[in-house]
């Protein structure tokens, strides 16, 4: 029996993640009786949130959740101690603040733990860099279906493409006094993956094709509509560790209106109102898995929200109660997808149409009643858009370190001399 120490180069942290993609209705009246019981355990709280028993439930269409779990000084420890088996006098001791673990057992079982740690070392340090683009095309009138996505197997370098689906399209709102959260959404298909050339391609979709840099992508959308980079984000990331990007704002909302009366002398009441935040902006969670041939698969959750405020008027037996809502305007789609090192993933088809008021009038006469009407001009123009995410990975190694440096150094040297 021999002991070893081997040195780990590894955090002392565990990490949790968690996407969620949801679907809901509304919520509907229940008559069922609630649980009686003044306790319960972990497992009925958990049995709760599946089968709840309140007089209000969720009607969920679809759910998508994707949970990720990185602590890896336990999984070591038990992998080490399946390694070595549990025979006499065999022992693991693992120090995550120290970055060691003490191994004793046989030679041969410390030369399989050797071999394994060297392997997972590999695996660890597979580093990755996620260059993103998020565009907002806005369609010109012969795209209004959408962007062509025939000619995009065209702009690849070998011409063949790889697609998949899944995607929801939401607007949700909720009411300050009851806490009731209606969310609309359209999910248009789950994860799939099918090899395509030239062939016409809508709707929406994921994609990976072979491309140098984002720009021949962006000039063959620049022909069927203006383009515009709503964010550049560009983050990097170890082997399976999730990396997050968040542009925007917070803003609060009221989602809960509550009121106390107290009756002594004199009656006073008291109002509680609870503030929710509600996100505007563009957030990006990515989670990449590394292969020893170069190939990377992404775990993508992008979403593109935009709150503004809406009142809604309800009529009651003692009045008309005015509501002031957040309505949230959600784009977001869940997906995995497999892209080769350098490959550009193309997510498409999340399209949006908006439409705004133009009023127009003469000077003075259109204040005129009855006859400034004949002075006013009303119009309403409508705009389809399409959102456009494209990222691309680059699995960090000398080369791709280089070749990223001298790129920066390329973009700033034309930017002074744009100057």
């Amino acid at each position: 029996m021999r002991t070893r120490i081997f040195k780990i180069d590894y955090l002392n942290v565990q990490r949790m993640g968690s996407s969620e993609t949801q679907v809901s209705s509304g919520q509907v009246s229940s008559a069922g009786s609630s649980d009686s019981s003044s306790g319960s355990s972990d497992n009925n709280r958990d049995n709760d949130d599946d089968n709840d028993n309140s007089d209000n439930q969720t009607v969920v269409g679809t759910r998508l959740k994707t949970n990720t779990d990185a602590d890896f000084w336990a999984g070591l420890s038990e992998t080490i101690s399946i390694i070595i088996g549990a025979g006499e006098n065999r022992r693991v001791v693992v120090s995550p603040q120290s970055g060691m673990v003490i191994v004793h057992a046989l030679a041969s079982e410390l030369r399989a733990v050797a071999e394994f740690l060297d392997k997972a070392e590999l695996s660890l340090r597979r580093q990755v860099i996620l260059e993103a683009k998020i565009l907002e095309v806005e369609l010109s009138d012969g795209f209004q279906a959408g962007v062509n996505w025939s000619a995009l197997a065209e702009v690849g370098q070998d011409k063949n493409v790889i697609f998949g689906t899944g995607l929801t399209n939401s607007v949700r709102t909720i009411n300050p006094v009851t806490g009731d959260t209606t969310l609309t959404n359209t999910i248009l298909g789950t994860p799939t993956a099918t090899t395509a050339t030239s062939d016409s391609v809508g709707g929406v979709f994921s994609a990976a094709l072979n491309l140098k840099d984002f720009n021949a992508l962006i000039d063959l959308l620049s022909t069927q509509g203006s383009v515009q980079v709503l964010s550049s984000p560009r983050i990097s990331t170890v082997n399976n560790q999730k990396a997050v990007i968040k542009v925007g704002t917070d803003e609060f909302f009221v989602t809960e209106i509550s009121s106390e009366t107290t009756t002594n002398t004199s009656s006073t009441t008291s109002t509680d109102v609870e503030l929710t935040p509600f996100f505007s902006g563009i957030a990006l969670d990515v989670t990449p898995q590394i292969s020893e041939e170069g190939e990377v698969v992404l775990h993508i959750h992008p979403t593109v929200s935009e709150v503004t405020d809406q009142t809604k008027t309800v009529v009651g037996p003692n009045g008309d109660l005015v509501l002031p809502l957040a309505l949230s305007s959600i784009r977001e789609t869940d997906s995995i997808v497999r892209a080769r090192n350098g490959q550009v993933v193309v997510i498409g088809g999340l399209m949006q149409n908006s439409s705004t008021d133009n009023n127009a009038k003469t000077p003075f006469l259109g204040d005129l009643p009855l006859l400034g009407n004949a002075f006013r001009q009303k119009r309403q123009s409508s705009v389809k858009s399409e959102l456009v995410i494209l990222l691309k990975p680059i699995i960090a190694d000398d080369d791709a370190w280089r070749s990223s440096i001298e790129g920066s150094q390329r973009r700033i040297l034309e930017f002074q001399q744009g100057l």
